[in-house]
């Protein structure tokens, strides 16, 4: 396994920070409320966050530190696009005109509550795996004899 890749350190870096990233959201806020009900807190003020929120950070970064063992560039691929559909969903949501129950209203498929600061990080988030996976050449197998 090549240990130095650009996917790979974008898997174990972002995986890293995501899943401390959720476990300290619970200290803001942990319900797990739906619908109309959704509460949110903001980490340090900016990132709107509640346990669903929490616990799709915790998701995706597992996700990425698994990732990272040997499927690198093929994960941070996937969650790079991943962040980037969220953040299209996301500026939906909080653009006031969404998709009844996908995107409307600052929350996500009635359980993740998102805003402006929370979609700029997933564009960096997502343009990040992206690079981070065309910059990672692919492995070829030894050839054998």
């Amino acid at each position: 396994m090549d240990t130095s890749s650009p996917a790979r350190l974008y898997c174990v870096l972002v995986g890293g920070v995501l899943v401390l990233v959720g476990l300290l959201g619970f200290a803001y806020e942990a319900s797990f409320d739906v619908g109309d009900k959704v509460q949110s807190d903001k980490v340090f003020g900016a990132f709107a966050v509640n346990g669903w929120h929490n616990l799709v950070h915790l998701a995706i970064g597992v996700v990425l530190l698994v990732g990272a063992r040997g499927a690198a560039r093929s994960t941070a691929m996937l969650v790079g696009i991943l962040y980037l559909v969220l953040a299209a969903l996301g500026f939906i949501a909080t653009g006031g005109d969404g998709i009844e129950f996908i995107a409307e209203n600052g929350v996500l498929i009635d359980l993740v509550p998102v805003n402006d600061e929370d979609n700029w990080l997933h564009v960096a988030l997502g343009v990040t795996g992206v690079l981070a996976a065309l910059a990672s050449g692919r492995r070829v197998a030894p050839a054998r004899a």
